[in-house]
């Protein structure tokens, strides 16, 4: 009797260990902001591949996410926009047979390229005759290409180089990628990129008079790049909800996080019935100087004034901290505290309030905002906050899931979310 009365207490137990269990795992799944199922679209993000506009790897990313949208109710469609890519399949600079990965500046004006001379160090020999050779050029940090880096290549080009070499500058010793700006013309001589840690081979050959051999691969494109756009709701004021989705290279850190709390925002809104009608627009064309974007603003956008809000979700929103060594360097699950959370001066209590503890640098932004929310400022649109930072491995090939963690990602998403009920009166 006593071990049969044992044996049902040992039971009761397991049941009331399991419905707790099981309570526990249905409140994980039902958040939409839950950092695994986050951190789940991140590597979803990342398995797409290279995501550079119009590639494949875009393409089957703006399909993805319009299926997520309709899933939540989203009226969806495709806005397009024409581009002339150019698709690469392999860039190198040899050196006596040590090939160097390389990665052509955009845009690029031959397809498919080799030239084979000697290099010349600019650094310290600007007057150097670099008639017909090669050029070592450095490329300042940031990714983004600007006037004086335009005009500092210019004037390598008039002074007769054959073609350019940039070494990249950053501290994890990669191959940065550089966005575009508007009307930027095709380099009229090969430019590529490469990695700081690859600039011995570079220098050695310099030193030693020995010459190389730049080579380009690829093929240039008139093709159509699209974007996606959801709407959801039917109230008279706007709320628009904005990511990139293209990027250089797999992208994960600096579009994963955006793309996912994108989904996740979707799902969440579609069971509030809110009072107001939700625009998501996932754009492509980022790299290429925020085309989407404009594309998006100058056919499809409400007007400002009929917009409530605009969140726009870029770069970095929940990147890991990186910390170099003498053995290479070591992610944190950290989050990196030099992120930008910016936004427009009549949302300063809502923004104190729900990024309370976050860190990051609050930017009250009057008139310059950064990435694709400086063409939201630019616009007129009033009232508007947003995410955005080039973190360590900002426009590298190694930029995957890894540079981002669902502690991170969870913690961020909350605290959008927090800042979104302030700001459409869910929560007092």
């Amino acid at each position: 009797m006593r071990n049969t009365t044992l044996k049902q207490r040992l039971l009761y137990l397991w049941i009331c260990m399991i419905g707790a269990y099981t309570q526990v795992v249905n409140a994980q799944s039902t958040d939409p902001f839950q950092g695994e199922k986050l951190y789940a679209d991140v590597k979803k993000y990342v398995s797409f591949g290279i995501h550079r506009t119009a590639s494949e790897g875009d393409i089957e990313t703006s399909t993805w996410i319009q299926k997520r949208l309709e899933i939540n109710g989203f009226q969806t469609s495709f806005t397009y926009f024409p581009v002339k890519q150019f698709f690469l399949e392999k860039a190198t600079v040899d050196i006596k047979g040590h090939s160097v990965e390389a990665f052509p500046l955009w845009y690029v004006k031959d397809p498919a390229v080799k030239v084979k001379s000697e290099v010349v160090d600019l650094i310290g020999n600007a007057k150097t005759d670099i008639r017909h050779k090669v050029a070592l050029v450095r490329l300042p940090p940031g990714g983004q290409i600007t006037k004086s880096i335009i005009q500092s290549l210019d004037s390598v080009v008039n002074a007769g180089a054959q073609a350019i070499i940039a070494i990249s500058t950053n501290k994890v010793g990669e191959i940065v990628a550089y966005n575009t700006t508007k009307d930027l013309q095709p380099w009229k001589v090969p430019v590529v990129i490469i990695a700081p840690k690859d600039s011995v081979h570079i220098l050695k050959a310099v030193a030693q008079k020995t010459p190389v051999t730049l080579s380009i691969k690829g093929t240039i494109k008139a093709v159509q790049a699209r974007s996606v756009l959801g709407k959801i709701g039917s109230g008279e004021k706007y709320v628009i909800i904005s990511t990139p989705i293209s990027g250089w290279f797999t992208c994960g850190g600096e579009r994963g996080p955006g793309v996912a709390i994108f989904n996740a925002l979707a799902e969440w809104i579609s069971k509030q019935n809110l009072p107001y009608t939700f625009l998501f627009t996932a754009n492509s064309g980022h790299e290429l100087d925020n085309t989407g974007a404009h594309v998006f603003i100058g056919q499809y956008a409400p007007k400002p004034e009929d917009v409530h809000l605009w969140l726009h979700l870029g770069a970095g929103i929940a990147t890991r901290e990186w910390k170099s060594s003498l053995s290479g360097g070591t992610k944190l699950n950290t989050v990196d505290p030099l992120r930008n959370i910016m936004y427009s001066e009549n949302m300063e209590v809502s923004i104190l309030a729900g990024f309370e503890g976050q860190p990051g640098k609050r930017w009250k932004v009057k008139d310059q905002a950064l990435g694709e929310l400086s063409v939201v400022s630019a616009h007129g649109y009033k009232r508007f906050f947003g995410i955005a930072y080039g973190h360590s491995f900002h426009h590298m090939p190694s930029d995957d899931e890894t540079t981002t963690s669902p502690q991170l990602l969870e913690e961020i998403a909350h605290a959008i979310q927090k800042t979104l009920e302030l700001e459409l009166q869910l929560s007092k």
